[in-house]
């Protein structure tokens, strides 16, 4: 857990999957260094391909990026794939 303090979102992710949370993650850039590194010990994480992918049957979205991709988003497509939109 050492390489958390660098990055904020490894630690969110450590915490909420050690309170049961089920995640499911997606980065443009960072994702197979995060599963294969920094949270490759982390249980019930799971890595989709896509950003829309990621949306499929979750009760909420939680945004730990900067990357550009996520800074416009289509709330009208963000709403016909989630259960409630709902987002951090």
């Amino acid at each position: 857990m050492g390489c958390t303090g660098l990055f904020p979102a490894f630690y969110a992710i450590r915490e909420r999957t050690k309170r049961g949370t089920t995640i499911q993650a997606y980065d443009p850039k960072a994702m197979k260094e995060a599963q294969h590194i920094y949270l490759k010990d982390v249980p019930n994480i799971s890595y989709d391909h896509s950003k829309y992918e990621t949306l499929k049957d979750v009760d909420r979205i939680t945004l730990l990026t900067e990357w550009k991709e996520f800074r416009s988003r289509d709330f009208e497509q963000l709403k016909s794939q989630l259960k409630e939109l709902v987002i951090f």
